[in-house]
C-alpha cells in the first residue's frame, strides 16, 4: 500500500513538472496567481526575495563563455551586482557606479562607496588646464587655442560668447566679425557693447593713433542715435574734454557738456547744408546761455563773428562780441513774445556806458559819468522805430541807480529837470515837456511810464501850480469809450514790500470838513447801478477796510440810509429755505451751487438752524447725511406731525475754510515830493575808439564768476 502511494505521488509530480516546463510562463508564488504575460518567470512574494548566484571576483571571471546579460553577485573586492556586456560591469544608480571627485588637489574616479577606481593626478601638471588653475606655464608654449587654421570659440550655455578667428579677429557675442575690425563687441536692447570704467585718475577708455587715422571713432546710422556720447554725473563735471595743437586742456570748474582747447581754434564747426549751423548751442533754463564765449586776456575778444565773406575786425582792447559785415555787423531780434529784447547791453563800471554808437563816420561821444547808451551822428543821434506789432517798443531805457532817471530830455535849449528820487523819464521844455501820440492802432499807447525804483513814479502829473504830491488838481485822468480797455490802469509788480505797500492805483483825500457832499478817496461809477453785472467797483481778490462796510438805500424821504454788513472772525456763506414734515420727517438736499462754493466735510460741517412755522409738541431734530450733501429734519419722540418749517444754512467758503482771525499786514502809504530845477551836469568828452572799451573782469550777466582751471597734461595724453 505504501509503495502504491509513493508511485502515485511521483507520477503526479512528473505531470505537474511537465505541464510547467512546457507552459508559456512560469509563476512561482504563495497565492496561486497566474504569471504576467510579459514574463517567462513571475516570482511573487511578500516575505521572501530572489537569490542570484553569489561568487568571488575570481569565480566570476572564470565563468566560461558568459552569455550577454548574465547576472551574478560579487562578494569580494568591489562588492555588488555585475552583468556581462562583452565585459563584466558593476550595476549602479547611473549604470556605471562611478564618481569624479576632487580629493584635495588630486582628481579621482571612485565608485559609489568612495573606493578609488582611477587616480587622475598623473594628468595634472601635464598638458591639461586644471579647474583650479595651472602653475609653471610658459607664455608662447602653454596656451588655449588651436595650432592649425581653425577658428577658436568660447561658449556658455552652448551659445558662442567669444569668437577668435584664425585671421586674428576677435568678436564678442557673434561669430561674424565686422569687416576690418580687429576687436568687435555686439549687444542688443539697452545693453552696452563696450564699457570702460576707472575710479581714480586713470582713463576708462583710451584710443591712440600715431598717424593720419583716428584714435577713437564713433558712428551711428539712426537719426536719434549718437556717434559718440560722453557723460559726467558729477554736478560740476565735464562730459567730454579735448585738446588740439598739443595744448594743455582747460575746463570750467563748474563743469560743462564739453571742454575743447587749442592754440589756434578751440572749437571748429562747419555746416554744409543750407540753413545749417556750424556751432549750435541750446539751453532750456531761464538763467542759462545757449552759447557763451570768454577770453581771459585783458585785451581779448570773447566772440568774433564775420559775415558776407569779408575779413573780420575787432577792437585792439578787446570786447565781448566783435561782429563784421558788409551789411549788418551785429543783428539782434526779439520776437513778438511780451518782454523780449532785440539786444541787451550792460556795463558794470561805475562810469561805464552800456552801448556806444557813432554814425556818419564821426568819433563817438559819451558822458563822463557813464550812461546806458551814447549815440552820436551828424544827422540823427538816435533813431528808434517800433513797428505795428502789439507790445513793440521804439526805444527802451533803464537806470538801475536808486535815484537814477531812465531818460532825461530837454528842449528849447533849457536845462533838464529831474526828480531827486529818480524816475523812468524826465523831460523839460519851455513849450511842452512831453508830447506823446498813439495812433488808432489797437493796443497803442499815447504815453507809457515805468519806474522800477522802490520810490519811483511811472507817470506823475501836477496842475494848477500846486505843491506837488500824489494828489493835486488832476494828477492822472482818463476817458475811453472802448470795451475791454482801461481808462486808468495801475500795476505794481514789486515782490518785496519791506519799503512800503505795493499799490497798483492809489486814491486819497485829505478833506477834514464835510459840508454837504461826501469825500471819496476812490470812486467807481456806473449809470446802470440797478442792473446785474454792472459794477461801480470790482475787485479780483479780497477787499479790506479799516471801517465798516455798508449798503446805501434811498428811503421814501429821499435820504440815503446806511445798512451795515455783519462781521465775523471766519468766512461763512449762508442760505435760507423752507420745508414740510411728512408723517414726522422730511429730507432736504443741498443746492448744487451751494455745495460747489462751500467747504462741507467732516472737519467743516454745515450748520443747520430749523424754526417751525406752527405749533409742534416735540422738538425738530436735524440729522446730517453721511456724505454731507443733505440733511433730514425729524420730529423727536417719533412724532408724526406735518408742520412746515424754515431753515438757515451756514457753511465755510471754499478755499477759506480754515481762516480765523487772520492778521492783516499794515498798509504803508507815503507822499512823494518833487524837487524842481535840478540840473544835470553836462560834461561831454570826445573819445577815441580804444578809450570806449573798459578793461574789466569777464563775468556772466548774473555776476556769476566763471573760473577756468587747467588739467595737468600728463593726465590726458598717454604716450
Amino acid at each position: 500500500m505504501k509503495k502504491l502511494t509513493l508511485a502515485f505521488i511521483f507520477m503526479l509530480f512528473l505531470t505537474i513538472t511537465q505541464t510547467t516546463i512546457f507552459a508559456q510562463s512560469v509563476s512561482i508564488n504563495e497565492d496561486g496567481s497566474s504569471a504576467d504575460n510579459s514574463a517567462m518567470l513571475d516570482v511573487t512574494s511578500i516575505a521572501k526575495g530572489l537569490l542570484i548566484p553569489r561568487m568571488t571576483e575570481a569565480q566570476k571571471n572564470s565563468i566560461p563563455s558568459p552569455a550577454q546579460g548574465l547576472l551574478v553577485y560579487q562578494i569580494n573586492g568591489t562588492i555588488g551586482f555585475y552583468y556581462y556586456d562583452g565585459a563584466w560591469k558593476l550595476i549602479g544608480s547611473n549604470g556605471y557606479n562611478i564618481s569624479l571627485n576632487l580629493n584635495g588637489t588630486n582628481l579621482e574616479i571612485t565608485d559609489e562607496g568612495g573606493t578609488l577606481i582611477q587616480d587622475l593626478s598623473s594628468l595634472q601638471g601635464g598638458t591639461a588646464w586644471n579647474l583650479t588653475g595651472n602653475a609653471g606655464t610658459t607664455p608662447g608654449t602653454n596656451f588655449l587655442g588651436t595650432t592649425d587654421a581653425a577658428d577658436f570659440i568660447i561658449k556658455t550655455n552652448d551659445t558662442s560668447r567669444v569668437f577668435v578667428a584664425s585671421t586674428g579677429q576677435v568678436s564678442v557675442n557673434t561669430i561674424t566679425p565686422f569687416g576690418g575690425d580687429v576687436f568687435s563687441s555686439w549687444s542688443g536692447g539697452t545693453n552696452y557693447a563696450v564699457n570702460g570704467y576707472n575710479d581714480s585718475t586713470g582713463i576708462g577708455v583710451y584710443g591712440q593713433n600715431t598717424s593720419t587715422g583716428v584714435g577713437v571713432y564713433g558712428i551711428n546710422t539712426n537719426a536719434d542715435g549718437f556717434g559718440i556720447y560722453g557723460m559726467n554725473t558729477d554736478v560740476n563735471g565735464t562730459g567730454v574734454i579735448s585738446a588740439g595743437n598739443d595744448a594743455t586742456p582747460s575746463y570750467l570748474s563748474g563743469g560743462s557738456g564739453g571742454a575743447f582747447t587749442g592754440t589756434n581754434t578751440g572749437v571748429y564747426g562747419k555746416a554744409a547744408a543750407s540753413g545749417g549751423a556750424g556751432v549750435y548751442g541750446s539751453v532750456d533754463i531761464s538763467d542759462g546761455f545757449g552759447v557763451e564765449g570768454i577770453n581771459t586776456d585783458v585785451s581779448g575778444t570773447g566772440i568774433i563773428g564775420v559775415g558776407n565773406g569779408i575779413t573780420g575786425s575787432y577792437l585792439t582792447e578787446g570786447s565781448g562780441i566783435a561782429g563784421s559785415s558788409s551789411n549788418v555787423g551785429v543783428y539782434g531780434k526779439g520776437d513778438n513774445t511780451a518782454g523780449s529784447y532785440g539786444a541787451y547791453f550792460l556795463s558794470e563800471a561805475t562810469d561805464g556806458t552800456g552801448i556806444v554808437g557813432a554814425g556818419n563816420n564821426i568819433s563817438p561821444t559819451t558822458l563822463t559819468n557813464g550812461s546806458g547808451g551814447a549815440f552820436s551822428g551828424n544827422n540823427v543821434g538816435v533813431f528808434a522805430l517800433g513797428d505795428n506789432t502789439a507790445g513793440s517798443y521804439g526805444a527802451y531805457f533803464l537806470s538801475e541807480a536808486t535815484d537814477g532817471t531812465g531818460v532825461v530830455g530837454a528842449g528849447n535849449n533849457i536845462s533838464p529837470t529831474t526828480l531827486t528820487n529818480g524816475s523812468g523819464g524826465a523831460f523839460s521844455g519851455d513849450n511842452v515837456g512831453v508830447f506823446a501820440l498813439g495812433d488808432n492802432t489797437a493796443g497803442s499807447y499815447g504815453a507809457y511810464g515805468l519806474s522800477d525804483a522802490s520810490d519811483g513814479i511811472g507817470v506823475f502829473g501836477v496842475c494848477n501850480n500846486s505843491s506837488p504830491a500824489y494828489y493835486g488838481g488832476s494828477g492822472l485822468g482818463g476817458n475811453i469809450n472802448e470795451s475791454a480797455n482801461y481808462a486808468v490802469f495801475g500795476l505794481n509788480e514789486d515782490t518785496d514790500t519791506d519799503g512800503g505797500s505795493a499799490v497798483g492805483v492809489f486814491g486819497g483825500t485829505d478833506v477834514t470838513s464835510i459840508t454837504s457832499n461826501a469825500t471819496i478817496g476812490v470812486l467807481g461809477y456806473t449809470t446802470q447801478d440797478d442792473l446785474l453785472n454792472y459794477w461801480g467797483l470790482f475787485a479780483q481778490g479780497r477787499i479790506g477796510a479799516t471801517g465798516t462796510k455798508s449798503a446805501i438805500m434811498k428811503t421814501s424821504k429821499g435820504e440815503n440810509t446806511l445798512l451795515f454788513c455783519m462781521e465775523s472772525p471766519e468766512v461763512w456763506f449762508e442760505d435760507f429755505g423752507s420745508g414740510k414734515l411728512n408723517n414726522g420727517s422730511v429730507h432736504i438736499d443741498l443746492g448744487p451751487i451751494f455745495i460747489e462754493v462751500c467747504e462741507i466735510s467732516k472737519d467743516h460741517p454745515i450748520h443747520v438752524f430749523v424754526q417751525p412755522t406752527g405749533e409742534v409738541t416735540n422738538q425738530l431734530i436735524v440729522i446730517h447725511d453721511k456724505d454731507y450733501l443733505g440733511f433730514t429734519v425729524k420730529e423727536s419722540n417719533s412724532g408724526t406731525s406735518n408742520i412746515t418749517f424754515s431753515y438757515r444754512l451756514v457753511a465755510k467758503r471754499r478755499g477759506d475754510a480754515d481762516e480765523r482771525f487772520p492778521v492783516a499786514k499794515p498798509v504803508a502809504l507815503k507822499k512823494q515830493q518833487v524837487s524842481k530845477n535840478f540840473p544835470v551836469t553836462k560834461k561831454v568828452n570826445t573819445l577815441n575808439t580804444k578809450d570806449i572799451i573798459e578793461k574789466q573782469e569777464v563775468k556772466s550777466e548774473n555776476k556769476r564768476e566763471i573760473k577756468i582751471e587747467k588739467l595737468n597734461k600728463k593726465n590726458i595724453n598717454r604716450q
